[in-house]
């Protein structure tokens, strides 16, 4: 099982794991580094992702905690459509992870909380709890502290398979 979590955004996180939640590789790339690391053949044909989880973005108004994007090109959305057309390329589920679920995750995972913007590397601190969640959900790992299933605001976590 190769996995890849993105933290979609100026600064992209990544993490990346193999058969088990902890990443072999993690980091943050700017849009245009991110997009030459996706745009790689050989690595994804060589290691070939079985799935992909997504922190997912909403634009909403600003009275629902929303940004303004007045005139704005929106670099998430942009991240998200390079990674979902990379998964439809590569046949690759996609697991949108709403980022409401990042502060009590940080806690039970024992993680900085990537909501905190001061955070060195926040952004793939978020992409590796998203990416835990996912085998969390999964039934592929069990923390002590998650007999409580956690509360997210927002709609739920989406899948969107790869055609």
């Amino acid at each position: 099982m190769h996995l890849l979590a993105v933290d979609p955004g100026n600064t992209t996180g990544w993490a990346l794991f193999i058969d088990n939640p902890i990443p072999v590789q993690i980091g943050e790339m700017s849009i245009d580094e991110f997009y030459d690391w996706l745009n790689n053949d050989t690595l994804w044909k060589e290691n070939p992702l079985n799935q992909i989880v997504l922190e997912d973005y909403i634009i909403r108004p600003e009275q629902f905690r929303g940004f303004d994007h007045t005139w704005s090109r929106v670099p998430t959305v942009q991240v998200i459509g390079a990674v979902q057309c990379f998964a439809r390329r590569y046949h690759v589920p996609v697991h949108l992870s709403q980022a409401s679920l990042l502060s009590p995750a940080a806690k039970r995972f024992h993680v900085s909380d990537p909501k905190n913007r001061r955070l060195k590397n926040r952004n793939a601190i978020s992409a590796l709890i998203h990416g835990r969640l996912w085998f969390e959900k999964q039934g592929l790992i069990q923390l002590k502290n998650s007999a409580q299933p956690l509360q997210a605001e927002g709609p739920p976590a989406v899948d969107i398979e790869a055609q």
